[in-house]
């Protein structure tokens, strides 16, 4: 009689844009339809599940924003060695301030990096020249301003929602945080985010717009 067939999961979760792996994931959880299948986490993001059948199941684990992805996986036969991502988002369905700029409404945002004992502060404003929407942002290291591409102000927007989903994150052990603050004709809101490795709102942002960070 010939060996049954199986297979292994081998999983990694990390950032796939830096290859960084995230120590303490924990999050990490295995269905088989609604069962919950046992594995191995071997932590450091590493973490696999052995004798398995071959066919779908579905992978689920929080990413660096505090959203709960679930990915559906094909196991077939041996090995299956699979990369999930910390940096992949889920793009809820929101109206951004970004998108919601207007010929007669600039939209100022200022981004500040609050410690125990220190406050840095820049700003940027998105406004229309003409038909064209353009951003200038003022730093310590100067001004800087550039038309948008309607490429990057796709882009724009998602990162605004990374950081709104952003704000579920609580760090009670540090003392250092995010705080973004929105202001489009009479509409104010403030985006509070903890230290979040390889990302913030503010880098996103001027990355996107600039190719570096000045």
């Amino acid at each position: 009689m010939s060996a049954q067939k199986e297979a292994w999961l081998v999983g990694t979760i990390k950032d796939c844009k830096t290859g960084n792996y995230n120590p303490e994931q924990k999050s990490i959880k295995i269905f088989d339809g609604d069962r919950e299948v046992d594995f191995i986490n071997e932590g450091f993001g590493a973490f696999y599940a052995k004798n398995m059948e071959m066919k779908a199941y579905s992978v689920q684990y929080e990413n660096i924003f505090g959203q709960t992805v679930v990915k559906n996986v094909n196991l077939t036969e041996g090995n299956n060695f699979i990369d999930f991502c910390l940096d992949y988002f889920v793009e809820p369905d929101i109206t951004t301030f970004v998108s919601s700029v207007n010929k007669s409404d600039p939209l100022k945002i200022s981004f500040k990096g609050v410690s125990a004992t220190n406050v840095n502060e820049q700003n940027a404003v998105f406004y229309y020249k003409g038909n064209d929407l353009w951003a200038d942002f003022r730093n310590e290291s100067g001004s800087f301003s550039k038309k948008i591409k309607p490429e990057i102000f796709k882009k724009l927007m998602i990162s605004e929602k990374k950081a709104t989903a952003a704000v579920v994150l609580k760090d009670e052990s540090s003392d250092y945080k995010n705080v973004y603050t929105f202001e489009l004709g009479n509409k104010k809101k403030q985006i509070i985010n903890c230290y979040i490795d390889d990302w913030n709102f503010y880098g996103d942002l001027f990355i996107t717009i600039f190719g570096e960070l000045k």
